[in-house]
């Protein structure tokens, strides 16, 4: 039986940790919610790139990391939100790109991976 938690995967998990710190972060400083989408399905397009056979849990924990990283701004002073309704809705609704991205990444990793 193989192992889950292989070492690639394992080096992989900060990268999904500060993505979406990073994303958490542009959607406080953002205006509009377009910028904040836009790198996220950018951002886990490379996690699904990354783990083709794994992504989603890449892509799970980038989700878990912007709202956690969501609360503890917004229940902080340490950044304050240009708009807060944006920063909100970025953070919520962060699952859907996320787990669209990270889909599309692994698809498309696959799929070049199998051509070569």
């Amino acid at each position: 039986m193989k192992q889950f938690f292989t070492p690639n995967l394992v080096r992989q998990l900060p990268v999904a940790v500060i993505s979406g710190g990073l994303i958490a972060m542009i959607g406080f400083k953002s205006q509009t919610v377009h910028i904040p989408f836009l790198i996220n399905v950018v951002l886990s397009l490379g996690l699904g790139w990354l783990q083709p056979r794994k992504g989603w849990l890449l892509a799970l924990l980038q989700t878990l990391t912007i709202l956690v990283t969501y609360s503890l701004f917004s229940n902080s002073s340490l950044l304050v939100p240009a708009q807060p309704e944006v920063a909100r809705f970025a953070a919520l609704l962060a699952v859907f790109p996320t787990l669209t991205g990270a889909f599309m990444g692994a698809l498309l990793g696959r799929t070049i991976k199998d051509k070569q």
